[in-house]
């Protein structure tokens, strides 16, 4: 669901963002790449946990907190001023 949205949302930001940051141009790739890949790894190790809570408390408040921690982490990403 949400995932898959805030991830593509990233693309097309995430080169113009991290040169704003100062980076020099030849690491701009690389940089945006790190930051590409750190959500995808921060969701392999998180889904264990998720999967374990869901079944644990039950799947909707689960979700509930999953849709408003995407939400608060989305914003805090484009308003970040700094790697």
């Amino acid at each position: 669901g949400t995932e898959s949205v805030c991830y593509q949302f990233l693309f097309p930001f995430v080169p113009f963002m991290v040169r704003s940051f100062g980076v020099a141009e030849e690491d701009v790739g690389f940089s945006s790449g790190w930051i590409a890949s750190a959500f995808m790894i921060g969701q392999l190790f998180s889904s264990i946990f998720w999967g374990w809570a869901s079944d644990r408390i039950g799947i909707r408040p689960v979700i509930m907190f999953g849709l408003a921690a995407t939400v608060v982490c989305t914003i805090s990403f484009g308003c970040s001023q700094s790697l």
